[in-house]
Protein backbone atom coordinates (compact mmCIF):
# COMPACT_ATOMS: atom_id res chain seq x y z
CA UNK A 1 0.00 0.00 0.00
CA UNK A 2 1.42 3.37 -1.33
CA UNK A 3 0.46 6.43 0.94
CA UNK A 4 3.11 9.01 0.41
CA UNK A 5 3.23 12.47 1.40
CA UNK A 6 0.96 12.16 3.84
CA UNK A 7 1.07 14.48 7.08
CA UNK A 8 0.94 13.16 10.82
CA UNK A 9 2.75 15.67 12.35
CA UNK A 10 2.05 15.33 16.23
CA UNK A 11 -0.70 12.62 15.48
CA UNK A 12 -1.13 9.60 17.95
CA UNK A 13 -0.24 6.84 16.04
CA UNK A 14 0.64 4.27 19.16
CA UNK A 15 0.50 0.84 18.26
CA UNK A 16 -0.37 1.34 14.80
CA UNK A 17 0.59 -1.16 11.89
CA UNK A 18 2.41 0.53 8.65
CA UNK A 19 4.36 -2.65 8.03
CA UNK A 20 5.56 -3.41 4.71
CA UNK A 21 3.84 0.26 3.77
CA UNK A 22 5.45 2.83 0.97
CA UNK A 23 5.06 6.21 2.99
CA UNK A 24 7.95 8.59 1.09
CA UNK A 25 8.15 11.97 2.70
CA UNK A 26 5.70 12.06 5.19
CA UNK A 27 6.04 13.91 8.21
CA UNK A 28 5.96 12.57 11.29
CA UNK A 29 7.03 15.65 13.62
CA UNK A 30 6.13 15.37 16.91
CA UNK A 31 4.13 12.00 16.72
CA UNK A 32 3.29 9.90 19.33
CA UNK A 33 5.00 6.21 17.75
CA UNK A 34 5.30 4.24 20.56
CA UNK A 35 4.74 0.56 19.45
CA UNK A 36 4.27 1.25 16.53
CA UNK A 37 5.20 -0.93 13.71
CA UNK A 38 7.26 0.10 10.61
CA UNK A 39 9.11 -3.25 9.87
CA UNK A 40 9.64 -3.70 6.48
CA UNK A 41 8.26 -0.40 5.17
CA UNK A 42 9.64 2.34 2.69
CA UNK A 43 10.09 6.20 4.77
CA UNK A 44 12.73 7.32 2.50
CA UNK A 45 13.11 11.31 3.30
CA UNK A 46 10.12 11.11 5.90
CA UNK A 47 10.48 13.79 8.99
CA UNK A 48 10.44 12.10 12.38
CA UNK A 49 11.99 15.20 14.25
CA UNK A 50 10.56 15.74 17.43
CA UNK A 51 8.46 12.12 17.42
CA UNK A 52 8.74 10.22 20.60
CA UNK A 53 8.25 6.55 22.03
CA UNK A 54 9.13 3.60 23.17
CA UNK A 55 9.55 0.39 21.09
CA UNK A 56 8.85 1.23 17.87
CA UNK A 57 9.46 -1.10 15.34
CA UNK A 58 11.80 -0.02 12.40
CA UNK A 59 13.22 -3.64 11.61
CA UNK A 60 14.26 -4.12 7.68
CA UNK A 61 12.59 -0.64 6.96
CA UNK A 62 14.32 1.71 4.12
CA UNK A 63 14.77 5.08 6.04
CA UNK A 64 17.37 6.72 3.90
CA UNK A 65 17.79 10.64 4.16
CA UNK A 66 15.20 10.48 7.15
CA UNK A 67 15.24 13.16 9.67
CA UNK A 68 14.75 12.09 13.67
CA UNK A 69 16.64 15.45 14.74
CA UNK A 70 15.33 15.60 18.47
CA UNK A 71 13.46 12.74 18.42
CA UNK A 72 12.78 10.44 21.78
CA UNK A 73 12.67 6.84 20.29
CA UNK A 74 13.66 4.98 23.55
CA UNK A 75 14.34 1.17 22.87
CA UNK A 76 13.23 1.66 18.75
CA UNK A 77 14.32 -1.58 16.72
CA UNK A 78 15.84 -0.33 13.64
CA UNK A 79 17.73 -4.17 12.77
CA UNK A 80 18.45 -4.62 9.32
CA UNK A 81 17.71 -0.96 8.60
CA UNK A 82 18.58 1.41 6.08
CA UNK A 83 19.37 4.21 7.08
CA UNK A 84 21.87 6.01 5.14
CA UNK A 85 21.70 9.79 5.39
CA UNK A 86 19.44 9.52 8.25
CA UNK A 87 20.05 12.74 10.50
CA UNK A 88 19.76 11.37 14.51
CA UNK A 89 21.23 15.08 15.63
CA UNK A 90 20.12 15.32 19.36
CA UNK A 91 17.97 12.46 19.64
CA UNK A 92 17.54 10.35 22.40
CA UNK A 93 17.95 6.65 20.77
CA UNK A 94 19.08 4.94 24.63
CA UNK A 95 18.46 1.09 24.57
CA UNK A 96 18.21 1.46 20.53
CA UNK A 97 18.93 -1.65 18.52
CA UNK A 98 21.10 -0.77 14.89
CA UNK A 99 21.91 -4.51 14.79
CA UNK A 100 23.12 -4.79 10.90
CA UNK A 101 21.83 -1.54 10.12
CA UNK A 102 23.35 0.36 6.67
CA UNK A 103 24.37 3.45 8.22
CA UNK A 104 26.19 5.03 5.71
CA UNK A 105 26.74 8.80 6.19
CA UNK A 106 24.25 9.02 8.75
CA UNK A 107 24.64 11.43 11.78
CA UNK A 108 24.20 11.09 15.28
CA UNK A 109 26.05 14.59 16.32
CA UNK A 110 24.58 15.02 20.32
CA UNK A 111 22.40 11.90 20.52
CA UNK A 112 22.26 10.19 23.42
CA UNK A 113 23.55 6.73 22.52
CA UNK A 114 23.41 5.30 26.02
CA UNK A 115 22.83 0.98 25.76
CA UNK A 116 22.41 1.40 22.13
CA UNK A 117 23.43 -1.62 19.82
CA UNK A 118 25.65 -0.65 17.18
CA UNK A 119 26.52 -4.17 16.36
CA UNK A 120 27.59 -5.50 12.78
CA UNK A 121 26.19 -2.10 11.19
CA UNK A 122 26.94 -1.46 7.53
CA UNK A 123 28.65 1.33 5.90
Amino acid sequence: VQFSQLDFSAAIIEGANFQAMARENTDFRSAQISRTNFSQALLDHCDFSQASGENTQFRSARLNYSQFKQANILQAMFTKAELNYADFSGANCYGADFLRASIDQARFSQANLDATLLQDWRP
